[in-house]
C-alpha cells in the first residue's frame, strides 16, 4: 500500500523596529533587558534577531514555525 503526507509549513514573523538611537553590540555589556528577551524567545521555541547601529535605531526581529 502506498502512504503519502503533506505537510504545510506557515511562519510567524513579527519585527519590532524603533528609529532612536541605536548601539554597537560590541560596545556595550549585555544586561538583563537583552539576555531576557533571549530567554524569553527561547523557552517559547522562537528564534530572536537583534540588530542595531548607532544613530539608525534597532530591531527585534522573532520567528516562530507553525505546523498546521
Amino acid at each position: 500500500w502506498l502512504s503519502k503526507s503533506i505537510f504545510y509549513v506557515k511562519i510567524l514573523n513579527i519585527s519590532i523596529l524603533d528609529n532612536g538611537k541605536g548601539f554597537n553590540f560590541s560596545d556595550v555589556e549585555l544586561g538583563n533587558g537583552i539576555n531576557n528577551m533571549k530567554k524569553r524567545a527561547h523557552d517559547i521555541q522562537l528564534e530572536i534577531e537583534l540588530q542595531s547601529s548607532i544613530n539608525a535605531g534597532t530591531t527585534v526581529k522573532l520567528k516562530k514555525e507553525l505546523n498546521t
